[in-house]
């Protein structure tokens, strides 16, 4: 004989009856203690969340920006403006390249070694590195890059980036770089794009400035050209890259950019209005709406002053040009000045040994002991008159 067990978990009609048993205290404590256990399950639930991942790109799409100003030279020999750099450093790859963090890693070579006291150099490439057109890269195109460079007739800006420098070849994917004297910033040299030498090599130094490959460049880098529009003009109005599948480095989230160029800064911030455009750079504060978000990137630029000894005998004499840097008051001139003439943003920098406080008195000490002597004022006006400056 078989006996049902008597079920512990209410039924259906009693749970529909629960409210009914409650009196009314009893039901807004039930409430509230109920919307309780809702919140502290939805927090332990969203704190689960965030703590068990963390945000990704989403890969594809397009962004488009806004740029003043054409682009002429595509071309890491000769990119001279801010428009030109910037498709160089999508279009180009270096040796080295800096990361998201400013931090410079290895780009097309593998590895490199610094021998001797740092004024040597050897770089490693990658295996398998080939170029937009499916040509390979060796150690020949890294070669005939930095000699273009180096060599006067081509007149490019980067020329004195590689004075003194001698580029050798000792195998296929093999460089070495030998300096006249070890330079802690010569990392940031090797960050230039490298040029296809058999796209480059026939081309004199005469017709280089003219060539069409300018503006149809052949690079490594993570983007490569896809077409370019002009108008009736012949100025050009954009300009589109999409991903190079034979990138060696890490592939971009972001398939396609498009660039879109204006002739003033009035018609640029009119495309953004009209939001024709998701990106874009003002060196004035022009107006723009509240819908755009703010970003701001340290510019290595300085404004210096300079003791021109030719010009003066007496800024010729050292004890007078270290009166004249405790004399001037740097903090007044401005908060943003600097004890050195490299910027700390720049790679490789180590801060002045010795910093020239503002001290007057240190000042007329130091010039009376090297025998200028206060003759009516003359003392001070060697501190604080002297014309010859440069700037």
């Amino acid at each position: 004989m078989f006996k049902r067990r008597n079920s512990k978990w209410p039924t259906g009609y009693q749970w529909r009856q629960f409210f009914k048993v409650l009196s009314k205290k009893e039901k807004i404590v039930f409430l509230a203690l109920f919307i309780l256990f809702l919140s502290s399950l939805t927090f332990l639930f969203l704190n689960f969340y965030l703590k068990n991942t963390e945000p990704a790109a989403a890969k594809g799409g397009t962004f488009i920006e806004g740029v003043i100003g054409q682009p002429r030279f595509i071309n890491p020999a000769y990119a001279n403006s801010d428009v030109d750099r910037d498709l160089v450093q999508l279009i180009f790859s270096g040796l080295m390249k800096y990361d998201e963090n400013m931090n410079i890693i290895p780009d097309l070579a593998e590895r490199y070694e610094i021998e001797g006291e740092g004024e040597i150099y050897k770089f490693y490439l990658k295996e398998n590195l080939f170029w937009q057109d499916n040509k390979p890269i060796t150690a020949d195109d890294v070669i005939f890059t930095i000699q273009t460079i180096q060599n006067p007739d081509f007149k490019s800006p980067l020329q004195a980036n590689w004075v003194g420098i001698e580029a050798e070849k000792i195998n296929d994917l093999t460089i070495k770089f030998t300096l006249r004297k070890p330079y802690g910033a010569f990392l940031e040299n090797s960050t230039i794009g490298i040029m296809p030498k058999h796209i480059w090599n026939n081309i004199t130094a005469e017709n280089f400035p003219f060539e069409l490959y300018h503006l149809n460049p052949i690079g490594s880098g993570p983007y490569k050209l896809k077409d370019l529009k002009k108008n009736n003009s012949n100025q050009i109005v954009s300009l589109t890259l999409v991903q190079n599948p034979l990138y060696s480095g890490k592939k971009p989230y972001i398939s396609k950019i498009k660039f879109l160029f204006f002739n003033n800064e009035k018609d640029l911030i009119n495309a953004a209005q009209k939001k024709e455009i998701k990106a874009f750079s003002l060196a004035s504060d022009g107006k723009i709406n509240n819908n755009w978000e703010n970003y701001s990137f340290s510019m290595p630029r300085y404004f210096s002053v300079f003791f021109n000894q030719e010009k003066s005998k007496v800024l010729a004499e050292k004890d007078v040009r270290l009166a004249l840097n405790y004399a001037v008051n740097k903090k007044e001139i401005s908060e943003q000045a600097i004890d050195s003439p490299i910027l700390p943003e720049i790679y490789g920098f180590n801060p002045p040994l010795e910093i020239y406080q503002f001290d007057p008195e240190k000042a007329k000490a130091i010039l009376e002991e090297a025998g200028f002597k206060d003759n009516n004022g003359i003392r001070e006006k060697i501190i604080s008159k002297n014309p010859a400056f440069t700037f």
